[in-house]
């Protein structure tokens, strides 16, 4: 088994961290390179092979990544093109998409050697514009500008008219980006075990504007109705560029992103905890 590390060395307890899992993994038998920038962060990591992110994911079977959600996001869609599966080591606060806490690393490190995991799978989305080819883990956001005035716009699934909006902006959402942006504007939460695809609009100029949840496989367009609209299409917090606001698709892509699976889900216990820290006001 060989595995790729990755960390997001903003943490404060990034290189700690670092060090444990790859003992952790060695002293199991596996075989780990590192990316670049970690093998020059310290003396430590100068006894392993050390690569580019593309070149790390090429010579891997699997690729950990230390960090939150947000570090995850940045390497996952890499990882989907080539079919390697990402496994998520929490070094920050509640990270939804991890599986492996720094405590449990000698765990962790047992059950890959042992081939004791499975791989799930999520959707992602595919976004179409002029141009511009997307792909995102989480959401796909059409938003004003901070000084611009709404946005009109109509959205379509399967060609048919679900609103017309005046609206600050729009979200598109997989299940897994449910618990993320599209939470804040007042979606639902949506299981990741959930086919579907969620809709929400942002900070909507009428009432009868709500969230929906549609189909995983249904295709929507959204097209801006607004003569010189300041607008902008965000990809998983990644600005887009070279779209077309009179013609926007969206639609769930073909590739899927792979997670080592070693524990039983977690996923309502890391809600609750998440939504208890945003209760009391708590920075995440």
């Amino acid at each position: 088994m060989k595995i790729g590390f990755i960390v997001n060395l903003k943490k404060e307890n990034a290189l700690a961290a670092s060090k444990e899992a790859l003992t952790s993994f060695k002293n199991h038998g596996l075989v780990v390179s590192i990316e670049k920038k970690l093998y020059n962060s310290d003396e430590y990591f100068r006894s392993f092979d050390a690569f580019d992110l593309q070149e790390l994911i090429d010579q891997n079977d699997i690729i950990a990544v230390a960090g939150g959600d947000g570090t995850i996001l940045n390497v996952v869609k890499a990882c989907a093109i080539k079919n390697k599966p990402v496994l998520g080591i929490n070094i920050g606060n509640v990270g939804f998409l991890t599986e492996s806490e720094v405590h449990e690393l000698d765990k962790t490190a047992l059950a890959l050697k042992n081939s004791n995991f499975s791989i799930e799978y999520r959707s992602m989305l595919n976004l179409k514009s002029g141009s511009a080819d997307a792909m995102a883990l989480n959401e796909i956001v059409l938003l004003k500008q901070a000084t611009a005035r709404i946005i009109n716009f109509d959205v379509y699934a399967q060609n048919s008219l679900i609103d017309r909006y005046n609206a600050d902006g729009f979200i598109v959402s997989t299940p897994t980006g449910s618990t993320a942006y599209s939470l804040s504007a007042g979606g639902p939460i949506l299981s990741p075990d959930i086919k579907g695809i969620v809709l929400t609009p942002v900070c909507s100029h009428s009432l009868r504007s709500r969230p929906i949840v549609i189909g995983e496989n249904e295709v929507i367009n959204i097209k801006v109705n607004s003569e010189s609209p300041n607008a902008v299409l965000i990809a998983d917090g990644i600005p887009v560029k070279d779209f077309d606001l009179r013609k926007i698709t969206i639609s769930k892509h073909k590739l899927m992103a792979g997670f080592v699976k070693i524990k039983p889900s977690e996923f309502y216990n890391k809600l609750f905890t998440k939504l208890n820290k945003w209760s009391f006001n708590k920075e995440e």
